[in-house]
């Protein structure tokens, strides 16, 4: 499957990345691989996640990485990266 990006997610992520490499580039650069690194696994196995419980439709899952969840969509032939946000937001 095909793992596509929506505007907001990729732009959460480079916020988040951003807001890390105020304090240490090299660990904000490792924590992009990494985070690209868990989604692209999707990819292959996209059941991965767990149905997101607010929304309880089997097609929007998450994903945990570190404190973030990772919200994605599942479709016949992709795999959509909705948002990104910390654990402790709300919806």
């Amino acid at each position: 499957m095909k793992v596509v990006w929506t505007t907001t997610a990729l732009r959460r992520a480079s916020d988040i990345a951003a807001e890390i490499g105020l304090d240490d580039p090299d660990r904000a650069r490792s924590f992009a691989d990494q985070l690209f690194r868990q989604i692209e696994a999707l990819a292959e196995f996209p059941q991965l996640g767990r149905v997101v419980p607010e929304v309880g439709k089997s097609h929007i899952r998450e994903i945990f990485f570190r404190q973030f969840r990772i919200v994605y969509g599942v479709q016949r032939s992709q795999i959509s990266i909705r948002t990104i946000r910390h654990t402790r937001e709300r919806r």
